[in-house]
Formats: C-alpha cells, sequence, structure tokens
C-alpha cells in the first residue's frame, strides 16, 4: 500500500477511513466481533473459536508454531473487526485441517458407503441440493440494483445536477448519469471531514431541516435509501418545498417544487 501516490500519509487515510466507518456510521463489517449490531452474522465465527480452541486442548498445544500464531493472529484481527472474519476462515482451513486430522482417531473417515456408482451420484444430488437451500430460503439481490440505474436517466433532465446521495449507491449514479453529476459523498471517507459525516448521520435520523441541508451542501435533489434515512424521508414529505419524483424498491428521490 505504501507504492502509491500518497506514499506514508496511506496510513492516516486508512486510520480516517476506520474511524469514520467505525464510530460515525456504524459500518458493519467494520464493527467488533462482539458488538451486538452483528452477533448473528458473527455466529459461526464464535463457533468455529470454541471448536479450535477445543482442538488445542485436544492436542495440549501440540501444533505447529506457524498454525498456532495464524490461528491468534487472524482470530483477533477478527475480533477487532468483522471484515476480517473472511480472512480468518481462509487462512484457517489448512490449520483446521492439520488440527482435525491430529485430533481424532486413525481411520475414522475409512468407510465403503460411496463405493458405487449409484450411491455417488446420490451423494453428489444430495450435497447440491443442500447448497442449494441458503439462495432458495434467501434469494441473492441483483448484484446491480436497479433503481439507482433507472434514477440516473431520470436525473439527465434535471442541469445542473447536483445530487444528495446515500453514499453506497454513489458510484453506480456516477457511472450512469455521467460526468455532469455533483454528488454531496461517496465512498472515499476520508475526503470529507468527520462533521460532515456526523451532519449526514443526524441527517439520516431527521434531526436536520432539509432546505437548510440542501443549501449548506449546495444540492438540488435528494437520491436518498428508505430505510437507512427514513428520519430525513419523513421530513422531505412534510416539507411543502420538495416532491416525490421517483420511488422504487428502497430508492426515493425528492426534487423541489417548481
Amino acid at each position: 500500500q505504501f507504492v502509491t501516490p500518497f506514499g506514508l500519509s496511506i496510513v492516516s487515510l486508512n486510520r480516517a477511513n476506520f474511524e469514520i466507518s467505525r464510530e460515525l456510521l456504524r459500518i458493519t463489517e467494520w464493527l467488533p466481533a462482539y458488538d451486538p449490531s452483528v452477533r448473528i452474522q458473527m455466529s459461526v465465527y464464535w463457533l468455529s473459536l470454541v471448536i479450535s480452541l477445543a482442538l488445542l486442548a485436544r492436542l495440549r498445544l501440540r501444533v505447529r508454531a506457524s498454525d498456532l500464531f495464524t490461528f491468534l493472529v487472524f482470530a483477533l484481527f477478527a475480533l477487532l473487526s468483522a471484515r476480517m472474519a473472511l480472512f480468518y476462515s481462509v487462512a484457517m482451513v489448512p490449520v483446521w485441517t492439520r488440527w482435525v486430522e491430529a485430533a481424532l482417531p486413525t481411520n475414522i473417515f475409512r468407510f465403503t458407503f460411496f463405493s458405487s456408482p449409484g450411491s455417488r451420484i446420490g451423494g453428489t444430488v444430495l450435497a447440491l441440493a443442500v447448497c442449494a437451500i441458503p439462495p432458495v430460503l434467501q434469494p441473492i439481490p441483483p448484484f446491480l440494483p436497479q433503481a439507482p440505474i433507472a434514477l440516473a436517466e431520470k436525473l439527465k433532465t434535471l442541469q445542473p445536477l447536483r445530487v444528495y446521495n446515500y453514499r453506497e449507491w454513489a458510484g453506480l449514479l456516477a457511472f450512469f448519469a455521467g460526468p455532469d453529476i455533483k454528488l454531496s459523498m461517496d465512498g472515499r471517507l476520508y475526503l470529507s471531514p468527520k462533521g460532515k459525516w456526523s451532519e449526514y448521520h443526524d441527517a439520516a435520523l431527521g434531526r436536520l431541516d432539509p432546505t437548510q441541508l440542501a443549501l449548506v451542501n449546495e444540492t438540488n435533489v435528494f437520491f436518498l435509501h428508505r430505510g437507512y434515512h427514513a428520519g430525513l424521508v419523513e421530513r422531505l414529505e412534510q416539507n411543502a418545498q420538495w416532491q416525490l419524483l421517483f420511488a422504487e424498491g428502497d430508492a426515493v428521490v425528492y426534487v423541489r417544487k417548481s
């Protein structure tokens, strides 16, 4: 990361991103594993931690020093930041393999159930069915939300186009609306001071007047997430100076009344 135009200042930028994400925006991937907001999502991490400690106790810590180091470091990283659980799970695959093989009795997996072609086919079908259960119970949303894409076409008629936007959809808006759009914020958290992110948080909760917010940010369009910006959306609905232009799914757009 140091071989960039930022040089050593990348450290301070990363720290700013971390503080804004965790303390102000409370983005779940940056929260610690013990935070109530990620308790369900991190349940597998806690289960793996218990199993890993049980394996270490079973082996009486007679494991490779490199494996123990990998476990301690990545488990600590995941404990401090939920997003590190992904790296923890990948790094621990070979470690868990060695620990399980050492902890279980010899030849425990020697059986002949899948020796015939029919049983192999049946086992394969069963495995595929099990893998298909999660998407059926909770379908995976489309990679590109359709609302920002459709909205970008509508907003091209508003010039100059200055949008107070939901941060997570900034990239899609910028891509589909073209270079003429001016967004209030995007994923580059370090570009805005902490005060601006505090304002963003307060606005989402409905603590700020929409007209004053538009004046301060020099925007003429509100492009919001109905859930995250519930408080601001409620104030816009009650404000006679703004009208609903577009609503689809979680996306709502308000413009000044002409």
